[in-house]
């Protein structure tokens, strides 16, 4: 399965459109480029996010290699929300993390049991993969990044 077969799965639009509806910061889902899609049992995803909204979010303040990057017009990818965020806060990177992959962990399987089966792709279908992983969190450049002014937190992890 490509790239673009797998982005074009009704699992991965639904669980897109979840995401951003749900978490603001969310910029988009898309397919690991240098990794299997799915390998070793689990299905891997990759998201694009708007830190500056997390660290307004949340109040937490951005790792100095970030803002460099970002600011070079340098798109990043981090395996870990921890390594984006420096960590001295109780509402911690990690703990969103851990909630957020929980989250989509929830929807996946309430999404599995809702959509008949002829509509859903053979990958989605084998047992072997059932649960989804974030691969990694993709910084865009800070040129291209929206910075929303009012924005709700909806969900305390």
């Amino acid at each position: 399965m490509t790239k673009k077969e797998y982005e074009n799965t009704i699992e991965i639009k639904l669980l897109k459109t979840y995401l951003k509806s749900e978490f603001p910061w969310i910029l988009d889902v898309s397919a690991p480029d240098e990794l299997s899609i799915y390998s070793a049992n689990f299905i891997f995803i990759d998201l694009t996010i708007n830190p500056y909204l997390l660290k307004n979010l949340y109040d937490w303040d951005l790792e100095t290699y970030v803002v460099f990057f970002a600011s070079r017009d340098d798109l990043r990818g981090y395996a870990y929300l921890a390594t984006i965020f420096i960590k001295d806060s109780e509402d911690s990177p990690s703990k969103l993390q851990n909630y957020l992959e929980r989250k989509i962990n929830f929807f996946y399987t309430a999404m599995s049991k809702n959509i008949p089966i002829e509509m859903r792709n053979e990958i989605f279908l084998n047992k072997k993969y059932q649960t989804i992983l974030i691969n990694r969190f993709h910084v865009p450049p800070k040129s291209v990044l929206p910075i929303p002014e009012n924005i709700e937190i909806k969900n305390n992890f």
